[in-house]
């Protein structure tokens, strides 16, 4: 019945949520406690009932919306998170389309695209749509986190699966001067799986940075290859300072100075005030994640360098909205600064 008004007052849209808050509270009378031991566990149990509910909503607008002189082609959102989070056990009704939440950016460590925890073919004998929110954040890590590479890859597979992509979102809080970019990157694949990830990038420096278009491209593609690296190797959560900088091999130590090597060539080569400001925007953003990585992977640190460090962001890093994503709040940017300088120093200091 909601639907019917809704859609009588709104004729040209054609979505509608049933979706759950973001809570664990749930009916806890004598029938749900009966379903929900009828399953391996909560989880399922509630995944399961939720679909449930959901295809006779969707049954009942294939009757119901046409008999209101509404066109049945509507689609039902929900977001599959909390405790409705599973693939649901069985066919959910063609015009439902899920928002599985999961981050992209951890999908190899997530195993994401391997046999038995593969996204898209799991999800692929439930559904005919699906679509996603990410967790793309910027706010929190202090690391570029580029991962466009894996978007494209997913999103292929969605399309050689036959799955309608019918939703994506992605929760970016961005840090401009550090990946920045992967949200135009990234945007353009959500609207055409087909497009060469990879020529993306190379249009990115091309346009923006005519004279060092290939040290900013060659940048962007070192910071690509890191992410990987370093997350599949142990999984960098936003706000996990402890692990956050970690390089767990000379390789991973040597992409990041060849960055910084990159970014110092890019800034000879510009030929104009403007295209120098620009690299400067990446190359100030990321001397903050080189202090960071030199911290973390250190047995021992001057007291005057952590000092340095802290200055540098507080007088560098936070004045600018444009580096980070709290740059230009100095409270907010200091509440996730510190606590990450200290993790990383901890023990460490010396006079």
């Amino acid at each position: 019945e909601s639907a019917i008004d809704y859609f009588k007052q709104h004729p040209t849209l054609r979505y509608l949520s049933f979706s759950i808050q973001d809570s664990h509270k749930f009916c806890e009378c004598s029938r749900c406690k009966t379903e929900i031991g009828r399953h391996p566990n909560k989880t399922a149990a509630l995944t399961a009932m939720n679909a449930r509910f959901l295809n006779a909503v969707a049954e009942r607008f294939d009757k119901d919306l046409p008999a209101a002189g509404i066109p049945a082609n509507k689609t039902i959102v929900y977001i599959a998170y909390s405790d409705v989070r599973e693939v649901p056990p069985f066919r959910i009704h063609g015009s439902i389309l899920p928002v599985v939440v999961f981050t992209i950016g951890d999908a190899l460590i997530d195993k994401r695209f391997e046999p038995g925890s593969d996204i898209i073919e799991l999800w692929g004998n439930a559904v005919k749509q699906m679509g996603n929110h990410d967790w793309g954040q910027g706010h929190m890590y202090f690391i570029p986190r580029i991962y466009t590479g894996l978007t494209s890859r997913l999103f292929r597979a969605a399309k050689a699966r036959g799955l309608t992509w019918g939703y994506q979102h992605m929760e970016a809080y961005p840090n401009w001067g550090l990946d920045g970019p992967k949200l135009w990157v990234s945007a353009r694949i959500f609207w055409n799986p087909d497009v060469d990830e990879e020529a993306l990038w190379r249009q990115f420096a091309r346009d923006l940075f005519p004279g060092a278009n290939a040290s900013i491209e060659r940048y962007f593609r070192l910071l690509r290859s890191l992410w990987i690296k370093m997350d599949n190797d142990a999984e960098r959560k936003l706000k996990k300072w402890s692990n956050q900088f970690e390089l767990r091999s000379e390789e991973q130590r040597e992409m990041a100075r060849e960055c910084r090597r990159l970014l110092d060539t890019a800034a000879r080569q510009s030929r104009s005030d403007a295209e120098r400001a620009r690299v400067d925007l990446f190359s100030k953003s990321y001397r903050l994640t080189e202090y960071f990585f030199e911290f973390a992977n250190a047995k021992t640190i001057r007291r005057a360098r952590v000092e340095a460090a802290r200055q540098y962001a507080l007088t560098v890093v936070a004045v600018d909205p444009m580096a980070v994503y709290s740059g230009g709040n100095l409270a907010e940017f200091q509440a996730v600064f510190t606590p990450a300088l200290e993790t990383v120093t901890k023990g460490k200091i010396v006079d």
